[in-house]
């Protein structure tokens, strides 16, 4: 895929039931097709929560998820975060390692939906945090 130009868009947004504003940016193509997207959420006033990070598939290896997390990173620097934190699936731990995140508990149950009995669904993961210098 050519890629002759790439836009960050910024957008604010809210997250149903929640009352904090939520940060996004999207990777965007020269035909305004969505390549890969990054999204913050505040959850302490020191913290950040990384709730979207994609990059469509064709497109990783490539340098677009460093220059979305820059972005992201950029923003909580600029606004006085100290922190953003992930909870992960395991088998992406070592990924965001090399993303500069660090373990911040090694067990997390995170939930991925419900059965159709609405019965909660969790997975077990890690919750890591990247310290903002």
């Amino acid at each position: 895929m050519f890629i002759k130009t790439l836009n960050l868009r910024t957008t604010n947004c809210y997250v149903f039931f929640n009352i904090n504003p939520c940060y996004s940016w999207t990777l965007i193509d020269y035909r305004n097709r969505i390549l890969g997207y990054i999204s913050l959420n505040p959850i302490k006033k020191s913290i950040l929560e990384l709730t979207d990070f994609y990059i469509c598939p064709s497109l990783q290896g490539n340098g677009y998820g460093w220059k979305l997390l820059d972005k992201a990173n950029n923003f909580a620097n600029e606004n006085f975060y100290k922190a953003i934190r992930t909870p992960i699936p395991l088998k992406q731990v070592q990924l965001f390692k090399l993303l500069g995140f660090d373990s911040k508990d090694t067990y997390y149950d995170i939930f991925v939906g419900e059965t159709p009995q609405k019965k909660p669904i969790y997975i077990t993961g890690a919750l890591l945090e990247k310290k903002i210098m």
